[in-house]
């Protein structure tokens, strides 16, 4: 549904039935992996609806999703992650 580029490179981007996504690109090769999965309510246009990382993430490592938890159909909320380490949320 959406997607946001982090300083360094890696792209974070985020589906509707919750899967959020991290794309790193070193050296010429990229690798993608699963950072977290959303228990979301993704019938209709709700589900995993979009992401933004914070201006100031390089080092605060701080991202926001717009998602409708699972239970609360057509209520969607804008939650605060911090991305880990090792880019799980």
């Amino acid at each position: 549904m959406q997607l946001d580029v982090a300083p360094d490179g890696d792209v974070y981007y985020i589906s509707r039935s919750g899967k959020v996504n991290v794309i790193h690109t070193h050296d010429g090769a990229s690798e993608t992996h699963v950072a977290a999965q959303l228990d979301v309510y993704h019938e209709g246009e709700d589900g995993g609806i979009g992401l933004a990382l914070d201006p100031g993430f390089a080092t605060n490592r701080w991202i926001y999703i717009n998602h409708s938890p699972a239970g609360t159909a057509e209520i969607n909320r804008v939650t605060r992650f911090t991305v880990n380490a090792d880019d799980t949320l």
